[in-house]
C-alpha cells in the first residue's frame, strides 16, 4: 500500500491521546489486551507516523512494559510526549525509558514541522490542568521565530492552561 496514495508530498499521522493502557487498577495484563488490537488496527491503517499524546498508561507501575510493548508493535515512527500521567510518573523516568524529550522536540517530514511538547506542570483542584513551562515555552518561542514559513503543527496532551473558552482554575475539565 502507498501511505501517501500517491503524493509523495502527503503526510499521513495517527495519533493516540489519553490511552491510559494499564487503566484501572493498575493490572498488567488486561491493559496489553488492550494494547494488542489497538496497534493491529494501526498496522493495517496506512500512516507516515504514530505519536502518542500523553498519558500511555495511567499508573506508573507498568510504564516501561507497555510502552515497549507499543514501540515492538508500531509499524512507522512512533513519537511520544509525556501527559499529566507522565508528569506524575516523573519526567527524568520518562526521558529515561523513552529517549524522548521533556521540554520539546521538532520531527520535519516532507517540508512539514510537527512540535511535541510535554506537560511539565499541572495545577487546579485535582492537578488535571496542564502547562508546558516557562523553559519549554520560550524554547517555543524561539522555534517558531526560527521558522516563521514551514506549516507547523503543535502537539501537546491538553489544551494549554488559559487558551480554551473555561480553562480557568476553578473549572478543572474545561474541554
Amino acid at each position: 500500500r502507498h501511505v501517501n496514495d500517491g503524493d509523495p508530498s502527503r503526510v499521513v499521522g495517527a495519533w493516540l491521546g489519553d490511552s491510559q493502557f494499564g487503566f484501572p487498577g493498575g493490572v498488567v495484563d488486561p491493559a496489553i489486551e488492550a494494547v494488542r488490537p489497538t496497534m493491529v488496527d494501526l498496522q493495517e491503517f496506512p500512516h507516515d507516523f504514530l505519536a502518542i499524546l500523553g498519558d500511555l498508561v495511567q499508573t506508573d507501575r507498568y510504564w516501561p512494559y507497555h510502552h515497549d510493548e507499543i514501540e515492538s508493535k508500531a509499524a512507522r515512527p512512533l513519537y511520544l510526549i509525556g501527559g499529566n500521567a507522565e508528569y506524575y510518573y516523573g519526567l527524568d523516568r520518562f526521558v529515561e525509558h523513552t529517549g524522548f524529550s521533556s521540554q520539546g522536540y521538532v520531527v520535519c517530514l516532507r517540508g512539514l514541522r510537527f512540535i511535541f511538547l510535554t506537560v511539565n506542570g499541572v495545577s487546579g483542584e485535582t492537578n488535571h490542568i496542564c502547562h508546558i513551562g516557562a523553559e519549554q515555552m520560550d524554547w517555543l518561542r524561539r522555534e517558531l521565530a526560527a521558522d516563521s514559513e514551514s506549516s507547523t503543527t503543535i502537539f501537546f496532551h491538553a489544551p494549554l492552561a488559559h487558551t480554551t473558552t473555561g480553562s480557568l482554575p476553578e473549572r478543572e475539565m474545561h474541554i
